[in-house]
């Protein structure tokens, strides 16, 4: 992933917090306000569906995709031939039953795929183990960022490059662009990728927030599971964020004040900064210096 510059826009009581964990804090991919955050394309649903459905009919269910589970890298079995023989007897015993229990095809059907939609599952558990910092990629400051994420004139915004961000964390988190796609048309084919990685789905947004040119670093914690075995859709998982230690020395290339702050804010900034150590310019953004006719 190449270099470039990187802006987090945020009111000043997050940037405070900033100065005095002297961390950022990673929210939890749950908080965030897009129902759609980690969430699958049309296609991928459809895709899935078919597939359940061929492996209804298979008088081997899942025998393929079994095998490829005892071959991959790292991943060690005793007896191999044993596991995928079990898995499938399992499999067939399963559809079996629901036949028995539904004799309309069709019923069977949608209790079967109900029922082995694990993919479905993981992803929406797999949100609430997930912490992402979102910035936004430019040359330029953003005027539209300003409206958007700064909520009044005594805002803030942070400039750093992905290369800063990079060095600061380390190699525990993943740093990607965000792709913007039509999630009722397009497809994200590496969803079939059984490496793929746990922070795919968070590397896709829709095309209606292409303005935000997002960049996120990411990274997985299981420090508070949920306490249950289970989770259901439409359960309330509450994990707000967790923090991750930086020098804001490294991270931070300048510092901005909203272009419409009054000089008090910008000198109490300046003073805020040196006090917990900053050394970094604390400026007014010039978004709104006077023009030349």
């Amino acid at each position: 992933m190449d270099d470039g510059i990187i802006w987090r826009y945020m009111d000043t009581s997050r940037f405070l917090s900033m100065l005095e964990d002297g961390a950022l804090f990673f929210p939890n991919a749950v908080s965030f306000p897009d129902p759609f955050e980690g969430s699958v394309p049309l296609r991928n649903v459809q895709e899935r569906v078919t597939k359940l459905t061929i492996e209804f009919d298979s008088p081997t269910p899942f025998k393929e995709a079994f095998e490829r589970l005892t071959k991959r890298p790292g991943v060690i079995f005793s007896d191999a031939d044993n596991f995928v023989e079990s898995q499938v007897r399992a499999k067939r015993e399963l559809r079996d039953g629901l036949i028995a229990k539904h004799p309309q095809k069709q019923e069977a059907l949608r209790a079967w795929i109900a029922e082995l939609n694990f993919d479905s599952l993981r992803h929406y558990w797999d949100r609430q183990n997930i912490f992402i910092s979102c910035w936004h990629e430019s040359e330029w400051e953003s005027a539209a960022m300003w409206k958007l994420y700064s909520n009044n004139d005594h805002s803030v915004c942070v400039k750093s490059r992905i290369s800063s961000l990079r060095q600061c964390l380390g190699d525990q988190i993943t740093i990607a662009r965000v792709k913007y796609i039509d999630f009722t048309k397009d497809l994200i084919p590496e969803l079939n990728d059984e490496n793929q990685s746990l922070f795919l789905l968070h590397t896709f947004k829709r095309s209606s927030f292409a303005h935000e040119r997002e960049v996120r670093a990411m990274f997985v914690s299981m420090k508070h599971l949920a306490k249950t075995e289970t989770i259901e859709y439409g359960m309330r998982l509450k994990k707000l964020g967790e923090l991750k230690p930086v020098d804001l020395n490294q991270l931070i290339d300048t510092v901005y004040v909203a272009p419409d702050s009054p000089s008090w804010y910008l000198d109490l900034l300046q003073k805020i900064a040196r006090r917990y150590g900053l050394t970094k310019e604390v400026r007014r953004s010039s978004l709104l210096e006077d023009p030349v006719y």
